[in-house]
């Protein structure tokens, strides 16, 4: 057996829809404004007319990938590196690809992270409702596992483990709030909170994830050496800034 380092315990893309692109450029229309409004209308009167505006996203697809080089003399050696190193390689895929999905989310997020509470279940209590004053779902609520432990203390100090505030702790299963599953992942900043409609973020995939072996690589073939490549052709896509909170709840 093999103690190599653990993995991430949630990935991203476990949490959201992916859609397939046949190309590297995927384009979606987003509402950006209107004109005039729809109202009652008085008798002789013309009905009130309103024009909706469509703005253009382009999603741009980019690999994330990586690869490492090992002998033919270990792959002899040592019988067990090609099922190890494709657990580690996948392993280290899901890490750079939770960050990257979450820098891209958290830093394209634009809905409101005005609150009045200081106490940190409040506080999140706040953006929910924040999040569905603007009609949107508050799909799940993603935070570190330090802050996790933060709102778990935070229950039981205050009472709502018994369901005080629409807080329900679930025991190993965490923390409900305001009818929202909060997930904690260890890509996520502390003291932060990441709060999302899942219809309006999506995984554009255009080349699933794959691990390939090779010696057709630089000089490999006369070398005995054999690389190892894991890549995915992807990008995410939050379709509406506003369907988004990032918030900071205070505590670093």
């Amino acid at each position: 057996q093999q103690a190599i380092l653990p993995s991430q315990k949630l990935n991203f893309r476990d949490l959201i829809p992916t859609v397939q692109s046949a190309t590297g450029t995927f384009v979606t229309y987003k509402e950006s404004g209107s004109e005039g409004a729809i109202a009652s209308q008085t008798e002789g009167a013309s009905k009130g007319q309103i024009d909706y505006d469509l703005t253009e996203v382009k999603t741009v697809n980019a690999y994330i990938a990586g690869f490492a080089t090992f002998s033919k003399q270990m792959m002899r050696s040592l019988p067990f590196i090609e099922q190890t190193l494709t657990r580690m390689l996948i392993r280290d895929f899901f890490k750079a690809e939770n960050a990257s999905f979450f820098g891209t989310v958290s830093g394209a997020a634009t809905g409101s992270t005005t609150v009045t509470a200081t106490d940190d279940v409040e506080e999140i209590i706040q953006l929910i409702g924040n999040q569905k004053s603007a009609n949107f779902n508050a799909s799940y609520a993603l935070v570190s596992p330090t802050q996790m432990a933060r709102l778990i203390i935070s229950t039981y100090n205050k009472g709502y483990y018994a369901g005080a505030g629409a807080v329900i702790l679930n025991g190993a299963g965490g923390l409900t709030i305001f009818g929202t599953p909060v997930f904690e992942a260890s890509w996520v900043t502390d003291d932060k909170v990441l709060i999302f409609d899942r219809d309006y973020l999506e995984r554009v995939e255009v080349e699933g994830l794959n691990v390939t072996f090779s010696y057709e690589n630089g000089t490999n073939f006369v070398q005995n050496l054999v690389t190892a490549r894991i890549e995915c052709y992807e990008a995410i896509n939050l379709m509406l800034p506003t369907a988004a909170i990032y918030a900071d709840l205070g505590n670093v």
